[in-house]
């Protein structure tokens, strides 16, 4: 018989996936071998765990019995690891991690680059998109979101901030006054789609400032939004990370210098099922990056649990 704590593994990811081939993919298995481990464990309980329809897989009365125990008993036996495991302990096994695309491919990638160098035997899964990863559906271990966390079950713990501020090639502005943020009227804005409200807040000392021109470009990347700003056909808020360097070359003006938007909260977020140490690990060694690259402010030392919406 197989190891039964794989065996489990195997059972949990199947009815999170609600399917043998998600599974597989998520735990690098063979669907023959996800298929054998199921056929293992109903074998050793003598019940039926799940009900196998065309579309879908779903759990029996007797199978909910066993996911909660087989997740009580990885997660115990993660918590073992985690304390036994040394500083310096090379890391190893699977980690899938979702995070937003312009976000990801600046700063989060670079990241898992360099810290997959330090351990070889991690096999790390990326995700880049603007939209959410559903973490149970998508069988994601770990997602690095940017703004407020929308009410969940998900563990949440915040990595610090990054600033938003508004930039535009030179030739754009050139013929243009901005004294105020009302001045950017005078010019083409260009909005990031995915956004649910596209109104600036802007702020100096006691005084406040809200302006929300209609777009005449909209993208659903960060990273697009930057090239149309490159390109001068518009102005445009964007992270800051995003646009230091081409504002120390000269490529981008920062408009409104005097004046702020708030910052976004970074956050990493995770499920508390069979997550494994690797995931805690990678969470504090990427906060540990994003203070030292100066790419947001020092993270606060919490963790809180979202209630449910």
């Amino acid at each position: 018989m197989s190891d039964l704590l794989s065996i489990y593994q195997t059972f949990c990811r199947v009815v999170e996936r609600h399917n043998l081939t998600q599974a597989g993919i998520d735990l690098d298995l063979a669907q023959a071998t996800v298929s054998r481990h199921l056929q293992e464990l109903e074998q050793r309980y003598g019940v039926p765990l799940l009900n196998r329809t065309t579309r879908r897989l779903n759990i029996t009365a007797a199978g909910e019995q066993v996911y909660q125990y087989a997740t009580s008993l990885l997660r115990s036996e993660s918590e073992l690891a985690e304390r036994l495991v040394q500083t310096g302990r090379r890391l190893s096994g699977r980690i899938t991690i979702a995070g937003p695309g312009g976000f990801g491919h600046m700063v989060l990638n670079r990241f898992l680059v360099e810290h997959g160098r330090q351990h070889p035997d991690l096999r790390i899964r990326l995700l880049l998109s603007e939209r959410y990863a559903d973490l149970i559906e998508e069988g994601v271990d770990l997602a690095i979101r940017i703004g407020t966390p929308a009410n969940s079950n998900l563990i949440v713990k915040a990595l610090g901030e990054v600033q938003e501020i508004p930039v535009a090639a030179p030739s754009l502005v050139q013929r243009v006054k901005l004294e105020s943020p009302q001045a950017l009227y005078q010019l083409h804005r260009l909005g990031l789609s995915v956004l649910s409200s596209s109104a600036l807040q802007f702020k100096r000392g006691k005084k406040h400032a809200s302006v929300d021109p209609p777009a005449s470009y909209e993208v659903d990347s960060a990273l697009a939004l930057r090239e149309a700003s490159l390109a001068g056909i518009g102005w445009a808020a964007l992270h800051e990370y995003l646009v230091a360097d081409d504002i120390a070359q000269g490529r981008l003006l920062r408009l409104l210098p005097e004046w702020s938007l708030p910052a976004w909260p970074v956050n990493a977020m995770y499920t508390t099922r069979n997550r494994p140490y690797r995931v805690d690990h990678l969470v504090a060694a990427f906060a540990d990056y994003l203070v030292s690259r100066n790419i947001t402010s020092k993270r606060p030392h919490f963790e809180r649990r979202q209630p449910l919406g």
